[in-house]
């Protein structure tokens, strides 16, 4: 007895709550002349794995049910070549994913999170959701004979999210300009306050709250503001833009966090500062963030958070030492919108 189970969805479609799901489970080389009892099952389940030097003695694994319906299947009468007496039966059937979860710890519903697996070193954290059949065959007397079938589902969820971004982000970085005499030149302060070291600082530009579209081109522009005396003495070596994407998960008393790195822009250049402030842009390089990040997502059992960094090598002349100041900042993800075709 061979089973197969057809999903009338593109393998690499992903659903999302409330699609309908139909499918047909195909099964041949049936010996017997009574017909198979059949059913199709869809959930999900929720999968944190904890390291045992984080967990002690008790390795403290959870599994936490999303949700499961389970059918009964009856064979589909195929213009009369499908029968229980067929060496063929297909066995149709339909669901309709859920749109929400019953939280158990607010009134309100919450989202499904996304299908995940995410792991680093011992910790894991996996979503996933499923369909699968199952066919209980009789032998002989009370013996049967039980095979089962499964196929994974993508869900992919609508960006959700109850926080606001950080607004600025603004970093510093001192600097020391010499003299000729390769002496420190600090600068007097009016009303004979003490000198003071100049420094330079690097000013984020993104828009409010900032929003990056998956797989699209997303410039990022940031400021660099110079004290009057730095100008044309120093210069813009070069430029890394980096992501981390934070998984948290909670199932009962287990919790565990998953820290991922993503590199995104590296830029080497030279760029000699003649302004108090020197508006840049990644586009100017030809160089977009093309992001593969999954989208933000928050509710009660699993959160999904990005954070950029933005690194800026100055140099006090165009073949000084480098020092790099960075700035940070919280950023949401989101999945292009669908297209649409023309009428």
């Amino acid at each position: 007895m061979k089973l197969l189970l057809n999903i009338n969805r593109a393998d690499d479609t992903a659903i999302r709550p409330g699609d309908d799901i139909q499918g047909t489970l195909i099964i041949s080389g049936i010996a017997s002349q009574k017909q198979p009892q059949c059913t199709a099952t869809i959930g999900g389940r929720l999968m944190i794995s904890v390291p045992p030097q984080v967990a002690g003695p008790k390795i403290d694994n959870a599994v936490y049910t999303l949700f499961e319906e389970t059918k009964q299947l009856n064979y589909e009468n195929r213009s009369g070549k499908n029968n229980p007496d067929d060496d063929v039966l297909f066995m149709p059937f339909n669901f309709r994913f859920p749109s929400h979860i019953n939280c158990s710890k607010h009134p309100h519903p919450c989202q499904f999170p996304p299908s995940t697996n995410v792991h680093e070193g011992n910790s894991r954290i996996r979503v996933e959701y499923y369909i699968t059949a199952a066919v209980d065959r009789h032998i002989f007397g009370g013996l049967s004979n039980k095979k089962r079938v499964a196929k994974a589902l993508q869900l992919s969820s609508n960006c959700s999210s109850t926080t606001s971004p950080a607004s600025s982000s603004i970093a510093s970085l001192p600097i020391t300009l010499r003299q000729k005499d390769y002496t420190e030149r600090l600068q007097p302060r009016p009303d004979g306050l003490p000198a003071y070291t100049p420094s330079i600082h690097v000013q984020v530009v993104h828009p409010q709250p900032p929003v990056f579209v998956r797989g699209q081109a997303n410039p990022i522009r940031f400021n660099v503001h110079s004290p009057s005396e730095a100008i044309g003495k120093i210069f813009v070596r070069s430029i890394n833009i980096n992501f981390k994407t934070s998984t948290i998960a909670a199932a009962g008393s287990t919790a565990q966090r998953v820290d991922q790195d993503a590199s995104g822009v590296k830029l080497p250049t030279l760029i000699p500062i003649d302004s108090e402030i020197l508006e840049l842009d990644t586009s100017t390089w030809g160089r977009l963030s093309m992001l593969s990040l999954r989208p933000t997502f928050e509710s009660c059992l699993m959160q999904i958070k990005h954070t950029a960094e933005i690194s800026v090598g100055i140099s006090v002349g165009p073949q000084g030492s480098i020092f790099h100041t960075s700035s940070r900042f919280d950023m949401v993800v989101m999945d292009p919108p669908p297209s649409y075709e023309e009428i």
